[in-house]
Formats: structure tokens, sequence, C-alpha cells
């Protein structure tokens, strides 16, 4: 990348933060932005400004949604998703009504996003470790009511998810920082949307490294070797 292209993306991640952190949350961040200048520059990166917000957590308005708050100890993550807006920046928007499907929900930060803005969440996850970081943030934000967590490895109706992806590797799996010894049973979107009794999704995020292909039923077996 070069030295311009990566300027302009760092203001802009600077503009970023200024609008969807909260004041007192921004402030705090440009503060440690200026102490850690030169490391910033020297790694190319903004994570030394972010870890003040690692040690005392952080505010955010995310586009079309409420606020959300995050314990420092969610805060890895929080400026792409947040403020950078990674998953939504191609123009989708946040439904404020219906059923957001988040699989690969990780600690929970999407599914919180979605619950906050009105929407009916599955956090579908294969870790189970991650199951009560998803509940815990869920009821420090108030939406336990609208935030569902499935331990499940997402896979489709032709392609099981435990066949592809990371999680589908054994050392890659036992590799995981919270995934249980034994993988968890697949589940597909379908199968969702009969438990849960839903009729339309307004929103599927999908994030699970790899196994994307077993959601939306590719068969990679026929697919030739990267």
């Amino acid at each position: 990348m070069s030295e311009t292209r990566m300027a302009r993306r760092a203001i802009a991640d600077i503009g970023s933060v200024c609008r969807h952190a909260r004041p007192a949350s921004a402030a705090r961040w440009l503060t440690s932005f200026a102490a850690h200048l030169v490391e910033c520059e020297s790694t190319r990166s903004l994570a030394p400004a972010d870890r003040i917000w690692a040690r005392k957590g952080a505010r955010f308005q995310p586009p079309g949604g409420a606020a959300i708050s995050l314990p420092g100890a969610y805060t890895a993550g929080a400026r792409e998703m947040y403020c950078r807006n990674v998953y939504l920046r191609t123009g989708f928007v946040m439904p404020r009504t219906g059923w957001v499907l988040d699989l690969g929900a990780n600690r929970g930060l999407f599914s919180v996003w979605a619950a906050q803005a009105g929407a009916q969440v599955i956090a579908v996850e294969a870790q189970r470790g991650f199951e009560p970081d998803i509940r815990r943030l869920a009821a420090h934000n108030g939406v336990s009511d609208r935030v569902h967590v499935e331990i499940a490895l997402a896979g489709g109706t032709i392609t099981g998810g435990a066949t592809v992806g990371v999680v589908g590797d054994d050392e890659r799996w036992a590799a995981t920082s919270h995934g249980a010894p034994q993988r968890p049973a697949d589940v597909s979107v379908p199968q969702l949307m009969s438990v849960y009794e839903i009729g339309r999704v307004e929103l599927l995020k999908v994030d699970i490294e790899g196994g994307e292909f077993a959601v939306f039923g590719i068969v990679i077996s026929a697919m030739p070797p990267p």
C-alpha cells in the first residue's frame, strides 16, 4: 500500500472514530492517538490508540443503531466494525425490525448492534467458549431478550459445515481460542428459520472462516485447490 493511500485511510479512520465513537470515547482515543503517534507511524497501525479502549471500555453509535457500550475486553475490532463499518459499508443498513442471522458471532458485537437497532437476532457461533461472552454483552446493553445464542457450525443443506473452512481442519480447530474439544453439530439457515418460525430474514451476516461455502451450498470438493 502506498504512503499516500495509507495516509488517506488513516485520516478516514480517524474521522470515523470522531463520528461513531461517543464523544468521551472519541476524545480518549484521540488523546491516545496523539500520545502514540510515533508508534502508530512505525507500525502503520492505529491499534496503539485502540489500547485506551481496551483499558477503560468505550461507547459507540454505529450507523443506523442505538448507542452500544463495550467493556474493555470487548473493544478489539470495535473500530473496524462500528466506526469503519466493515460489514455494512456497501449500502446495507441495519434492520430496525424482523430477524437478523449473525453467522460467526464471536463475542457478539454485531449481534448486539442488530438487537440495539430493534431486530431479533440469532447469534450462531461454533466456539462454545464465546457463549457467555455474547450473553454478558447482550445483558450489559439490555438486549438479552432479542439475542438468541446457538452454539453450532453454520452449514448448508448440501455440504455440512464440519467439512469445510477453518473449523473443518482438526489442527486449526484444536488451536481455536474458545473452541470445545468436540465440534458442535451443524445447523443450516432453513433449520434456524424453522425452529424460530421465521418467514423472512432481513439481514444475513456470514463471517465463518471458509464455512460460507457450506452455507450457500457450494460443493468445494469439485473446486481446484488454491
